[in-house]
């Protein structure tokens, strides 16, 4: 297979079969052009071992989710071959969120979301969007957080969490937030024999210097804690799921 492309020496394109010698034909894709009336030819960058198939680029790279680099190392080409095709084929790019994104999660989605299937499943799908839709905080674009200082309300969200978006408990983080006056080791002891999670899975916790006492901090005993999940997609999905 050969093909012709148009240079800025160009002033006439001439055929192949006129004059070319037949090695020159096999080894690789043939460029011609009359320069100054002398008959002149040289190969193209191209060769035709590194024609990628538009099929197979498209199955690897928007299917399959590889990298340009990683498709260059499959195929034994260089990235700016694996460029110059997906250009000709007009296939288009990611974003440089949606390759992080990737790169993040090589195996795909970490969760998987699902309808309520019965009765019981309905009430806390409700429920879970509720909350969300109350006290979650939807400006954060990456990240589906909820704060609160009730380990029920929390406790239920994680369920709906999991249930509906299939996700694994251990991947869930969480932030606490205390006064000054509550010692950080008893809030922190208190959070992880309610929810059932672990020390490690807490970033560092915040505390805030104590104002006046009153009704929230005798409801703050244990702190503020935020429950958090990671993924730009599932909280998409989530803020798509509020009636908003």
């Amino acid at each position: 297979m050969y093909r012709y492309r148009r240079t800025s020496s160009l002033v006439e394109r001439i055929p192949e079969e006129d004059g070319v010698p037949s090695s020159i034909l096999g080894s690789g894709t043939i460029e011609l052009y009359l320069l100054k009336n002398k008959l002149c030819y040289g190969l193209i960058f191209c060769y035709h071992e590194n024609m990628i198939n538009k099929e197979k680029l498209f199955e690897l790279y928007t299917h399959e989710g590889k990298s340009m680099q990683e498709i260059a190392i499959l195929l034994g080409c260089s990235v700016h071959t694996v460029v110059y095709w997906m250009q000709k084929y007009d296939i288009k790019r990611r974003s440089i969120s949606e390759a992080v994104y990737r790169k993040c999660n090589p195996g795909g989605d970490p969760f998987e979301f699902v309808f309520p299937t019965n009765q019981e499943e309905a009430q806390l799908f409700g429920l879970g969007i509720g909350l969300y839709w109350g006290e979650g905080t939807k400006a954060n674009e990456s990240s589906v957080r909820l704060a609160n200082t009730n380990p029920e309300l929390i406790k239920k969200f994680i369920e709906f969490l999991i249930t509906f978006f299939n996700i694994k408990k251990g991947d869930l983080r969480f932030g606490l937030q205390i006064f000054t006056d509550i010692d950080p080791k008893k809030a922190m002891d208190f959070w992880i024999k309610k929810l059932t999670i672990n020390r490690d899975q807490f970033y560092k916790t915040i505390i805030t210097k104590s104002g006046s006492l009153g009704t929230y901090r005798k409801k703050s005993e244990y702190g503020v804690i935020s429950v958090m999940y990671h993924n730009t997609k599932m909280r998409n999905v989530l803020v798509g799921l509020l009636p908003m």
